[in-house]
């Protein structure tokens, strides 16, 4: 389905609303705010995601994953150099989620476009799918299709700058969602004509899918069809600048990081209020903004970015 025809509503008119109101965050003061690790020596942890026994998977550029433990140590992990990830070819690992089940880990490549499966048991990616264009993040269903968002029609030979030419070039529209289903080789399109595709988010209980729109700082939120790998019913609210990674609380709030203006915050998505949450300092060792990771209890954890560092909140 493309945008054409679909009327930008506010949120409030489209989607589901929680089961209880919404009880919006508290607000992050900076003094509650610390480098993980402390001596600021990953690489570019773009997206992560927390373990049950409080370690992180984080994006690194140089070797695709990376294992932080709670005291700050780390170690690649994933072994993704033997699956394919080529960092001196220009390879970016960018989306890292989790499968429903908790047992794998998906990271995507925003420039190459490849998408891999790393169980959580062994440590050994394997490649899921192979996209001609970069993959900015996927989200696995509980059937096993993925949903994962095209930015643009970048590849290794346009790389990075190709990566960023939508933010000068309004005539790029080329950002996709798309959906591969369990066993199919070729993936369809579900939304298309987005002006740099971002963060997504899957809301199998309520039936909702939710797509970062770049440039025009909005969110997208459709009701999806698992089974049949669309969805329809879109609407949109609108973020602070450059809404990038999104993840879901279990509470009625998506969280949305938006690093053009450096803010952290939640939409309810009962009313499609926006919360400010944090702002992040330009002086912040996880430099630009781009994600977060959330606990068991949907509380914010870490904030992620192109840095050298998470910004770990301390409660």
């Amino acid at each position: 389905m493309t945008r054409a025809g679909i009327a930008l509503l506010l949120l409030a008119s489209g989607c589901t609303a929680a089961s209880r109101p919404f009880v919006p965050p508290p607000s992050v003061s900076t003094d509650r705010m610390q480098p993980l690790p402390a001596d600021c020596t990953l690489d570019r942890p773009e997206d992560g995601v927390l373990l049950d026994d409080g370690s992180l998977i984080v994006a690194d550029r140089h070797h695709g994953l990376r294992m932080l433990e709670a005291d700050g140590s780390h170690r690649p992990w994933g072994e993704l150099t033997a699956a394919g990830y080529d960092a001196d070819r220009g390879a970016i690992s960018n989306g890292v989620s989790l499968t429903p089940d908790r047992r794998h880990v998906v990271l995507t490549d925003v420039i190459g476009g490849s998408i891999w499966l790393v169980p959580l048991d062994t440590g050994k990616s394997a490649l899921l799918h192979q996209h001609p264009y970069g993959v900015n993040a996927a989200r696995m269903d509980s059937l096993g299709g993925v949903w994962f968002t095209q930015s643009t029609a970048v590849t290794f030979e346009g790389g990075h700058d190709r990566l960023l030419a939508p933010f000068s070039d309004a005539t790029l529209t080329d950002g996709v969602l798309w959906h591969l289903a369990p066993g199919a080789s070729q993936p369809t399109v579900v939304l298309d004509g987005l002006h740099l595709a971002n963060g997504l988010a899957l809301d199998e209980a309520n039936g909702r899918i939710h797509v970062a729109e770049m440039i025009p700082n909005r969110v997208w939120h459709g009701d999806v069809d698992l089974e049949a790998g669309t969805a329809d019913t879109w609407t949109a609210s609108i973020t602070p600048k450059h809404p990038d990674n999104l993840e879901l609380d279990g509470v009625g709030g998506l969280w949305v990081t938006c690093p053009g203006d450096r803010t952290v915050g939640v939409i309810d998505l009962a009313t499609g209020q926006w919360h400010t949450v944090l702002d992040v300092p330009a002086s912040s060792a996880c430099g630009l903004p781009t994600g977060m990771v959330l606990d068991a209890q949907g509380q914010l954890h870490a904030v992620t970015g192109l840095g050298e560092a998470l910004v770990r909140v301390n409660r």
